[in-house]
């Protein structure tokens, strides 16, 4: 019961994960609700050029829902390169 597979991450508008197979079995603990599920594996994202970019995650489903197609929230990340050190001047 580690943690889960990320699905339908979107950066930029590209699908950079699986896509959402729509079927998946749950293999997790069940808790009374409300609860939120956080163990899902990390993504990690390395930029070399500062720019704008956005991180989305879409799909989500059952199968005796059918495909939700649902969409998160979108995160704006803005990448600034740092400020090189001066020279004591």
């Amino acid at each position: 019961m580690g943690p889960k597979m990320i699905y339908g991450e979107f950066l930029d508008g590209e699908l950079v994960s699986e896509k959402d197979p729509g079927f998946s079995t749950y293999d997790g603990l069940v808790r009374e609700s409300p609860v939120a599920d956080f163990n899902y594996d990390m993504s990690k994202y390395s930029f070399r050029q500062p720019g704008k970019h956005e991180l989305q995650w879409k799909g989500a489903g059952h199968p005796f829902q059918g495909p939700l197609s649902l969409e998160s929230n979108i995160i704006h990340l803005t990448i600034e390169m740092p400020n090189p050190p001066s020279n004591g001047a």
